[in-house]
């Protein structure tokens, strides 16, 4: 699985011994090298479930039932992407998925960007095998893939889902509160690091 990672051993190293805690203000740590922080006893942490509701309401109306992924997506209007990207997740929209789904459904990604393979996006959308595509992150964000633009049949965000006040300051406030915790030798509210 390719990712950008920003704190990585080189960002670690530079940072020195002092460094405690890195406060990722994400759901998403993939930018987080999580074993690095692990072997110099930097706590990371993220902030979860702070954006559930927002994230939702840019995705739509959920009105849903629990259904295996073959059939959801043969048998889907939307597509809308919830989960975590993780090695299972990576590219789970693949050529073989948006084949799967039916020529007049839509797909929607507000989750993480490699979750869907945007090289496979813009072949299937091209192919007319979907109906249409809604974007609020990227396989390479900040980069979108030059095959979604100017694209009448695909609607992008520039990751948006989480740009409202409510969210973004509970965010800061338990990225502060996992800091607060942590320098002060407790354990933080949630850390993606063993602590």
């Amino acid at each position: 699985m390719s990712k950008v990672v920003i704190v990585d051993d080189e960002f670690l190293d530079a940072c020195g011994d002092q460094l405690k805690v890195v406060a990722n203000v994400a759901v998403g740590y993939d930018n987080i090298d999580v074993h690095a922080c692990e072997r110099r006893g930097v706590v990371a942490t993220n902030t979860p479930k702070v954006l559930t509701e927002t994230t939702a309401d840019v995705a739509g109306e959920r009105g849903a039932r629990k259904v295996e992924l073959d059939e959801l997506l043969s048998c889907s209007d939307v597509v809308s992407l919830h989960c975590p990207l993780t090695d299972s997740t990576h590219h789970l929209i693949d050529a073989d998925a948006l084949e799967r789904m039916k020529t007049s459904a839509y797909l929607v990604n507000s989750a993480r960007g490699p979750i869907v393979d945007e090289a496979a996006l813009v072949a299937a959308l091209e192919a007319g095998e979907i109906a249409g595509a809604g974007l609020d992150v990227f396989e390479a964000e900040p980069t979108v893939h030059e095959g979604l633009l100017d694209r009448d049949d695909v609607v992008l965000l520039p990751h948006l889902g989480s740009a409202t006040v409510e969210p973004r300051t509970a965010m800061a406030e338990l990225a502060a509160q996992n800091v607060l915790d942590v320098l002060a030798g407790k354990p933080p509210v949630t850390p993606v690091t063993k602590v």
